[in-house]
């Protein structure tokens, strides 16, 4: 099952602030009936390759604690070990986060209602940022880059692109693809990258990609 919902207009009905948008997007499962609420990216089959190197990369980097935002429903996520002191999880629709603690919370696994836009951000070694500024604007993304700077972690591991692709921006809540290595973004190599072997059609260059934060434009 793909990304449907990129065929139909955007709805009127997603407006308001970012938190008011992304809570209509839950609440009304905008994107689809899905195995996850947070959309197909969070499907078993498309992070089944995270799932395994992602525990690989933060042992290789000596990775002790992580804020993961945004986290979603931790569909995927609530099977994997990630061999850290802290996991923190983010997110900015508030129902998930209340979820989130009840069915999955524990003293290394804790939850906060954030906004990764303006919110005060915990300090972690690494920042995940998995399918999360590919729903921004361009101005946002920047705003959220500064803000994982702010928190004084280390790394960035965050969805991009690899291919010859061409950025655009959108409305808060919408969906593009982007390679943070083109403009206007522009960043350099990264460190490392994921290859998620993502099954949709056109989406195969999709990848998560390692970079230090303070390397960062």
């Amino acid at each position: 099952m793909g990304h449907d919902y990129l065929e139909q207009p955007f709805p009127e009905w997603i407006e308001g602030s970012t938190e008011e948008r992304f809570t209509r997007i839950y609440e009304r499962r905008f994107w689809g009936p899905l195995e996850s609420s947070s959309g197909p990216g969070s499907s078993l089959e498309q992070a089944r390759v995270i799932m395994e190197m992602l525990p690989q990369l933060l042992e290789e980097f000596d990775i002790r604690s992580v804020l993961d935002i945004p986290c979603g429903d931790l569909h995927w996520m609530q099977h994997v070990e990630l061999p850290v002191e802290e996991y923190i999880g983010g997110d900015i629709v508030g129902e998930l986060v209340t979820r989130n603690r009840e069915q999955f919370g524990r003293s290394d696994r804790v939850f906060l209602h954030l906004d990764m836009i303006s919110s005060e951000l915990p300090k972690t070694d690494l920042v995940l940022c998995r399918d999360g500024l590919v729903h921004l604007r361009y101005e946002q993304i920047w705003e959220a880059l500064a803000n994982f700077k702010r928190s004084g972690a280390r790394y960035l591991l965050c969805t991009t692109f690899t291919g010859d692709r061409e950025n655009r921006d959108i409305q808060t809540g919408d969906w593009r693809p982007l390679n943070f290595q083109n403009p206007p973004f522009s960043f350099p190599e990264s460190i490392r990258l994921i290859d998620e072997h993502c099954p949709e059609e056109g989406f195969g260059d999709k990848a998560l990609g390692l970079w230090e934060l303070a390397a960062l434009p």
